[in-house]
């Protein structure tokens, strides 16, 4: 991932995510990466990739609180 990842932060408590047919649904936290998202979620930071393919239009470099993404 680029330098602007940000890296070692954990999902915010209280984060939120609902199941859908392709996945989780989750909504970006402020400070979050999809490196940190991949690290709360599946243990594994490198596992971003795998969020990044299952969100085809979404910008790696530039996800942003608010944000809507599936979590496969």
């Amino acid at each position: 991932m680029g330098s602007g990842c940000t890296t070692g932060r954990s999902a915010a408590a209280g984060a939120s995510s609902s199941k859908s047919a392709g996945g989780t649904k989750y909504t970006i936290k402020k400070g979050e990466s999809l490196w940190s998202i991949a690290q709360s979620h599946y243990g594994n930071g490198n596992k971003w990739k795998s969020i990044a393919a299952a969100n085809p239009k979404l910008d790696p470099n530039k996800i942003q609180a608010g944000q809507t993404i599936v979590l496969p």
